[in-house]
């Protein structure tokens, strides 16, 4: 009786064991896998973000990720400071923005270029030129962000002031499209899918392209915003963010070399039809930014910051290499 009530403790000991053993792996399973917030824009701008949304993170590069699309960059500005989410969607100037008032980031990735913007006015509008718009209304989805920047350097390019010579308002870019329909508004800097869809009604034309306006004036473009965290998740999840940024390079290749595939599964989170999709994509063109932080988009950075502060932009010129950072 005792030898087999030892066999049965034994047995009983190996059973306890290994289902520790299957509880311990599981826990350290779990560990391994980084949580990730990241705030977005809904635009075209995300399709890579859309098809690593349809992955397994989790299993292939340890990343619970979680995103949240906002419909304009306030909002999800907002949401960043507030420390809502870990990482967002950061424009070169915003990232200065952000250190200086005291909120350290690390951008890791450089995104697209501009591509994807159009000043617009209503169809059967007056406006020829940028320059037609003096003392008239323009409205911006904010007041910081890359759109901003880009419009004033654009109304500057074309001998405007853009803050002493219209009267500039921040809204919604449905918002805005709505009061320029109602005559309420004169113009408006928006991308896409909002472009697409205000021109789709025949009652808007496009202005201006200010990409168009920067690369005739200045031989080029510069990355629009790039992926950042803040510095305090960084520091603490670089293992995570390295691994984050093989996965967002894969991705942007996917959605070069299988349109087709992106495409669907853009058009159904920006909820468009696909020929509308496939006019974006020829509109956006080869936006999205194939390689990440090396010597050239570190360049493109610090040039672009040198001419923002001689346009009277920002104080200082920062290091590039202090901010876009490698994980």
């Amino acid at each position: 009786m005792e030898r087999r009530s030892g066999r049965v403790c034994r047995r009983g000991l190996k059973v306890l064991a290994l289902a520790l053993g299957v509880m311990l792996l599981g826990s350290s399973n779990v560990a391994a896998q980084t949580k990730m917030h990241l705030g977005i824009i809904q635009s075209v701008t995300a399709l890579p973000l859309f098809w690593l949304q349809e992955q397994d993170l989790k299993k292939e590069y340890g990343i619970d990720l979680k995103i949240t699309v906002f419909a304009r960059p306030t909002e999800m500005y907002t949401s960043f400071k507030g420390k809502r989410t870990d990482g967002s969607y950061i424009g070169i100037v915003t990232a200065y923005n952000f250190m200086e008032g005291g909120v350290p980031v690390n951008l890791i990735r450089p995104w697209i270029y501009p591509r994807q913007f159009g000043i617009i006015v209503k169809k059967d509008a007056p406006f020829k030129t940028l320059q037609d718009l003096r003392g008239r209304t323009f409205s911006t989805p904010s007041i910081s962000g890359t759109e901003y920047i880009l419009s004033r350097v654009a109304f500057q390019i074309a001998g405007v002031d853009l803050e002493k010579e219209l009267k500039v308002s921040s809204s919604a870019p449905a918002a805005s499209i709505g009061a320029i329909g109602t005559n309420k508004l004169d113009s408006t800097i928006i991308w896409h899918p909002s472009l697409a869809k205000a021109l789709a009604t025949g009652e808007y034309r496009i202005l201006a392209k200010p990409q168009d306006l920067y690369e005739q004036k200045y031989g080029g473009l510069f990355p629009q915003f790039g992926i950042g965290f803040h510095r305090d998740y960084y520091e603490k999840n670089r293992a995570a963010l390295k691994s984050f940024v093989k996965a967002l390079d894969v991705a942007i290749a996917r959605t070069y070399s299988h349109p087709d595939e992106v495409d669907a599964i853009g058009a159904k989170k920006l909820d468009l039809d696909m020929k509308t999709m496939k006019e974006i994509r020829v509109y956006f063109g080869d936006a999205w930014m194939r390689t990440g932080l090396d010597e050239k988009a570190w360049k493109q950075v610090q040039d672009f910051y040198k001419l923002v502060k001689d346009l009277g932009f920002i104080k200082e010129v920062p290091n590039a290499k202090e901010i876009w950072t490698l994980p």
